[in-house]
């Protein structure tokens, strides 16, 4: 096991007994201190059954007291894991957990197309306004014009836009006379 530096903890195999048998054991005993904790500190059992062996607690006992503990403090963690629960239940429980995924996705999702909702309303306001702009334009170079000009366009049957790409940078006809 590593600890970084600052720990300061040191394990302890107070007792065991390991004869490949049901009833073996490892008690080991830890003390520590860190950054946060000044002298923390427990013990544990490993063992090859779910319930701890009531053959093995004399020895426990024993163990613990050697440290001065009192093994009739810790607390004893119950490790079965009980009856395997039906087929039923555990697809309702994956049916439970796919649907909190499904909803999870659609929120994201739906934050998406709201971004890209307020994205495409900024788009379409730019380009309204970039149109009027062109009305506006349009209207500014009709206005423009003299009689003369606005009769030679409307024989032409062209907009003041196809005239304007047509000549280009050309000078006007009126700054011609």
């Amino acid at each position: 096991m590593l600890f970084h530096k600052s720990v300061n903890a040191r394990k302890y195999i107070l007792s065991s007994k390991v004869e490949n048998k049901q009833d073996d054991y490892i008690f080991v005993y830890y003390r520590g201190r860190n950054d946060a904790w000044d002298g923390y500190g427990g013990a544990f059992a490993y063992t090859r059954s779910a319930v701890l062996p009531e053959s093995i607690v004399p020895e426990l006992e024993r163990a613990a007291k050697s440290v001065g503990c009192d093994f009739n403090t810790f607390i004893k963690t119950d490790n079965t894991c009980g009856p395997e629960s039906s087929i039923v239940e555990r697809l309702g429980k994956t049916v439970e957990e796919g649907e909190r995924t499904i909803i999870k996705e659609v929120e994201e999702i739906e934050g998406e197309v709201e971004k890209v909702g307020k994205i495409e309303r900024t788009s379409l306001e730019r380009l309204a306004e970039g149109f009027r702009v062109l009305q506006e334009d349009e209207k500014n170079f009709t206005r423009e014009l003299s009689k003369e000009e606005m009769d030679i366009l409307n024989e032409l049957k062209m907009e003041a836009t196809q005239v304007e790409k047509l000549f280009g940078k050309a000078l006007p006809s009126r700054k011609l006379r």
